[in-house]
């Protein structure tokens, strides 16, 4: 989800997920779930150095794609004014960190 506009914003591909408004608010769904799975994994890491991290960068997540969406679908009035850019650096650490989480959870026996 960070890659596509992403790639989109500095023009290396045509397509823009972001033109659809369906997509968008089910793709911000599940940038949502992913968020409580980094959650999740963050406070199951053992002893490992990414578990405050995880913990952060789902936080994070969850609450700039939650405040965002719902302004934009006008339930609260309020909104945090940053550049896309971040949202978009943001999805793509928090797959990474999701996917090393993973790595981290089965090298543990969970």
């Amino acid at each position: 989800m960070g890659a596509l506009p992403f790639l989109h914003g500095y023009e290396m591909i045509d397509f823009d997920i972001t033109k659809y408004p369906v997509f968008n608010y089910v793709a911000y769904f599940f940038i949502v779930l992913a968020g409580k799975d980094l959650l999740k994994e963050g406070f199951k890491e053992g002893e490992s150095p990414l578990k405050l991290p995880s913990i952060i960068l789902a936080i994070a997540l969850i609450t700039l794609t939650t405040i965002s969406t719902l302004n934009r679908m006008g339930v609260i009035k309020f909104a945090l004014d940053y550049p896309p850019a971040i949202d978009w650096i943001l999805y793509i650490v928090c797959g990474l960190f999701l996917i090393i989480g993973i790595f981290i959870l089965f090298s543990e026996g969970e």
